[in-house]
């Protein structure tokens, strides 16, 4: 029997039951349709943010943060919008929403996977200034979102998590995929994908999160490839902890796709740890 419905269908019911979630969602949903547009100017981004207090200061946090040469604070969030630009907003409330949203129990599972997807997302970003520098950005959101689909799982599906980690802690050479394909018929990858269409992500965020453990069918393949060698190289340098922890052996097709010198790998992994570092120091 396919699984794949009734298990979207309950997590999509279960979410929109979650007053905080479908209010997170909802505005993230509506900033993702107006970043899509070009004619979007920063008036309307305003508006939309200052809808949700929490955003709203999230925005005004991090524009501080970034501006601590200047003698004035920031105060509102239009002046916060053009110190930030709008790809910078879309990082920061993805990664709250990510963070408030999706916060589920036992803490230290939650932490682990919260610190393991934005070590993706900043390897993400760096792999990606190598190749196309004007993409880093959004590469850090798809490396963040990456998976997107074990969040939903283990915050909505609390039994059939159990079942997953019971599963892998049994055989530590156990792949997580084929586990959550045996206990839910569907695996985090399509969960996450689908979720993030729905929410109004870019193609290439969608296909990131799809793909990231096998490369598929898209015409994202270069940006991929980013996530999962970036994913592979955070779980070889234990920046945060998952279920499965195990270094996927990566196709040289993969490798082939991305063209960065092996010289240059030394300075990357360093540059990781630093901004993983300072990231952590920053949202704790």
């Amino acid at each position: 029997m396919n699984q794949k419905i009734p298990i979207i269908s309950k997590l999509r019911e279960l979410s929109q039951n979650d007053n905080l979630t479908f209010s997170l969602k909802s505005v993230l949903i509506e900033l993702n349709a107006l970043l899509k547009d070009p004619n979007t100017e920063v008036p309307q981004v305003a508006e939309l943010i200052n809808k949700d207090a929490m955003m709203a200061a999230t925005i005004l946090r991090s524009a501080n943060a970034s501006s601590f040469g200047m003698v004035k604070k920031i105060a509102d969030v239009k002046h916060a919008l053009a110190i930030l630009g709008f790809s910078n907003i879309q990082k920061i409330l993805t990664s709250k929403v990510l963070e408030q949203a999706f916060h589920f129990q036992p803490q230290e599972l939650w932490a682990n996977l919260w610190k393991h997807s934005l070590a993706v997302g900043i390897a993400s970003q760096i792999l990606c200034n190598y190749i196309n520098p004007k993409l880093k950005e959004i590469m850090f959101t798809a490396g963040l979102l990456h998976d997107l689909g074990s969040f939903i799982i283990f915050g909505y599906l609390k039994e059939e998590t159990k079942e997953i980690c019971k599963m892998v802690e049994e055989d530590p050479l156990k792949r997580l995929l084929p586990v959550e394909k045996k206990v839910l018929g569907i695996t985090h990858q399509e969960i996450g994908a689908f979720f993030a269409k729905e929410w109004n992500f870019p193609n290439i965020i969608v296909d990131s999160i799809r793909f990231h453990h096998h490369l598929g069918e898209s015409k994202y393949k270069e940006f991929i490839s980013i996530v999962t060698i970036a994913n592979n190289i955070v779980k070889g340098m234990e920046l945060g902890k998952k279920i499965d922890y195990l270094v996927e052996p990566i196709p040289s097709t993969v490798w082939g796709m991305i063209k960065i010198p092996e010289k240059e790998f030394p300075k990357i992994i360093s540059d990781i740890a630093k901004n993983y570092d300072e990231m952590i120091s920053f949202i704790e």
